[in-house]
């Protein structure tokens, strides 16, 4: 693992009754455990760019990334997860279109309410960028 801080965008994408996706990964890192969409950032590509190329790479939709990030993390190693990682979180806009085509990175997807989401084993601190999500929609 390199010895600098990776840098990392997930996608905060919800559906118009109010649920979150989630995906199941599969692989070296999370196996088993939900995520928001999204992945490393790629070198010389712009980071509002590598999250919408995140997004269609890992769910097939192409939908608007809205500016921001509206949240970022400082993940440290820790003894589960061995690198460093700065996420930034972006919002989407609503998808018209909800069919979700997985890539190899995931097993399955879920749509979970802000109540449910304590029923999943949500990976890489995720839980902390959907936190700061439904915060600002509770005072918009």
């Amino acid at each position: 693992m390199p010895k600098y801080p990776i840098p990392v965008v997930r996608l905060l994408i919800e559906n118009p009754e109010g649920r979150i996706l989630l995906l199941k990964r599969v692989g070296k890192y999370g196996h088993g455990q939900w995520t928001l969409p999204g992945g490393k950032a790629e070198y010389g590509q712009p980071i509002k760019e590598n999250a919408k190329r995140e997004l269609k790479e890992e769910t097939g939709l192409d939908i608007k990334v809205r500016n921001g990030p509206y949240h970022t993390q400082d993940s440290p190693p820790t003894p589960k997860e061995n690198y460093h990682a700065i996420t930034l979180y972006f919002r989407t806009d609503q998808p018209a279109d909800l069919d979700i085509i997985l890539n190899h990175e995931s097993s399955d997807f879920a749509w979970v309410s802000p109540e449910d989401l304590g029923k999943y084993d949500i990976a890489f601190g995720n839980r902390e960028g959907i936190e700061a999500y439904l915060n600002i929609k509770n005072q918009e």
